[in-house]
């Protein structure tokens, strides 16, 4: 099967629009979907992984792992957040106990436990019956497996898809959709677990909206970057924004990390430092220079310069569709203070981006990320350095 993103409809057939956007994603991974590796042996020549996935196992071994404060209490608040949106209740309130016979169903892969471990904890704590398994993504699919899990996620409370070094199969995806509240969480290294817990969903979904009503009054910025690189952008309004923020739906899953807000220009001109690096599709990424250097005309890559000038014009020149700036995106989750070296939270940190290729597609953009830009219109300044103006900050 090949792999792809699932985002919430309205971000690929709607026409363009004014309004916004809110989308999840979850990708499908090419690895086959679970097995029960408490009843079917391995195959005599591999070796054994010793994955458990039946619940009460499971959760055994993620009780055991210790969970440092922190941790505890962003887990908590993550609770608060994804409970109160469900319930209706106004943020920021006190939440007692869940009601008894309620079951939280955790599914993690077995990859990074620590973030499992804060989550159950929190969970047992607010008292809810709490179901774990953890998935070996190299056992072969078993049907009664996934039914037995569609049933249970129907009658859960919430759903949380933890999402490792692999990602969860196809299978177990499918099976989930039925709950009522599904988090899908990202941590591909513990680094990026606790990054997921330190983050405050309701302050990065309040400055997504703000930007979004900036942009909307005036939809012309200057980007300026690098040593004296500027970049005029004009906004289409017309295009709705997407906005990964911490907004949380009925039909669709919350992806964490949030924080991220994007736009569809409707011209670029001028230049734009790549010392934040070029990311590319897999996670790589390429020249953090502050000599690289991009001149945009008419919305496209025109010329290239810098130590890392070859790499750059290899990609454009094998996939010629790069040249042409998809979307300008902003990073929109305050609490990130410096990337652990993965993509998608560099994307979440306070700053500006470009992203080239299918926006529909979020696990195949690459984006141009310069370091420390500042975003001004005629007037007043978005952000000042990297970092969001204090005008705009006290309105969270």
């Amino acid at each position: 099967m090949s792999e792809r993103d699932e985002v919430e409809p309205d971000a690929i057939s709607a026409p363009r629009r004014s309004r916004t956007t809110t989308v999840s994603m979850e990708a499908v991974s090419r690895i086959q979907p679970i097995g029960n590796a408490a009843t079917i042996p391995p195959p005599p020549t591999r070796a054994r992984r010793g994955s458990v996935t039946f619940s009460p196992d499971a959760l055994s071994v993620i009780r055991a792992i210790p969970v440092e404060a922190a941790d505890l209490r962003g887990a908590e608040r993550l609770f608060g957040h994804v409970f109160a949106k469900a319930s209706g209740a106004t943020a920021g309130a006190t939440y007692g106990a869940a009601p008894r016979g309620e079951i939280l169903l955790i599914v993690e892969n077995g990859e990074v436990k620590s973030l499992a471990a804060a989550l159950a904890k929190a969970a047992i704590g607010r008292g809810y019956e709490t179901r774990c398994y953890l998935i070996d993504p190299h056992e072969p699919e078993l049907a009664a497996f996934s039914r037995r899990l569609e049933m249970q996620a129907a009658e859960s409370r919430a759903v949380f898809l933890l999402h490792g070094e692999f990602r969860l199969p196809a299978s177990i995806l499918r099976a989930v959709q039925s709950a009522p509240t599904r988090i899908s969480l990202d941590a591909s290294t513990d680094a990026v677990a606790k990054q997921l817990l330190r983050s405050d969903l309701a302050e990065i979904e309040r400055l997504g909206q703000l930007l979004i009503d900036r942009v909307r009054r005036c939809p012309r910025f200057e980007i300026s970057s690098g040593y004296a690189e500027r970049l005029e952008v004009e906004i289409d309004l017309n295009a709705s924004p997407i906005h990964y923020g911490g907004r949380l739906l009925p039909r669709f899953p919350l992806y964490l990390p949030a924080g991220q807000l994007i736009f569809t220009p409707l011209s670029l001109q001028g230049s734009i430092a790549a010392d934040g690096g070029i990311w590319l599709e897999d996670g790589a990424a390429i020249g953090r220079s502050a000599m690289n250097r991009l001149t945009i005309s008419s919305g496209l890559i025109r010329e290239v310069e810098g130590p890392d000038r070859e790499d750059m014009l290899r990609i454009l020149d094998e996939r010629p569709e790069l040249r042409r700036i998809a979307g300008v995106g902003f990073g929109t989750n305050p609490g990130l203070i410096s990337g652990v070296g993965a993509k998608f939270l560099e994307l979440c940190l306070p700053g500006v981006h470009l992203l080239l290729g299918d926006l529909d597609a979020p696990r195949h953009r690459v984006a141009i990320i310069p370091r420390r830009p500042e975003v001004r219109t005629e007037r007043e300044a978005w952000m000042v350095r990297g970092r969001y103006a204090r005008q705009l900050i006290s309105e969270l």
